[in-house]
């Protein structure tokens, strides 16, 4: 365990190579995804959609998504990346179709301001960093008026056990599942 001194910000299109590093650090090749080891993945965090560098300045460019990094001397060793709701249905038109959540879950989600986690990750030994990172991030999203915040998390064919308990660990709750095979990406 690394015991460090972590400060949390907005993210600046500076931090992108750091954000990519960490994101390469924690994500699964797509050619590795098919003979994944599931149950090593289960007991470690992962990403399985990487973000480029154009979409990256496209989540800076709109003032209505969050994009915050953790850095320990300067160096980038965390990130979130969020978007309002309605612009990750602008780019995913079939997710809230894919949504099987009760009926109020569903309203919910129609009728208030959501923010969608598209990533959230840090590097390896640093073990806080994740936290601060969440917990700046829920501060950050009362303060610009989300009732609430959406994440998926992968649970099959290889469950990522680690994320669903960071999140439940800071609060987050199981409210429906998605039709993985009717949205990409």
């Amino acid at each position: 365990m690394t015991f460090i001194d972590i400060e949390v910000g907005k993210a600046s299109l500076d931090d992108v190579p750091g954000i990519l590093a960490v994101q390469k650090e924690n994500l699964v090749p797509s050619a590795d995804q098919n003979a994944l080891k599931l149950g090593e993945l289960a007991h470690k965090g992962f990403l399985l959609h990487p973000l480029g560098s154009q979409e990256l300045e496209e989540a800076f460019a709109d003032p209505d998504n969050l994009v915050l990094v953790a850095k320990n001397g300067g160096c980038v060793c965390g990130y979130a990346i969020t978007l309002d709701l309605l612009n990750w249905k602008k780019i995913q038109p079939a997710w809230e179709g894919s949504v099987v959540a009760p009926s109020e879950a569903k309203r919910f989600l129609r009728e208030n301001k959501v923010l969608y986690l598209r990533h959230i990750a840090r590097r390896p030994g640093f073990d806080r960093c994740g936290s601060k990172v969440m917990e700046t991030l829920i501060s950050e999203a009362g303060a610009l008026g989300y009732g609430a915040i959406v994440a998926e998390i992968l649970q099959a064919p290889a469950q990522n056990r680690m994320s669903t308990e960071f999140h439940q660990y800071h609060g987050f709750k199981m409210v429906g599942t998605i039709r993985e095979s009717e949205v990409t990406g």
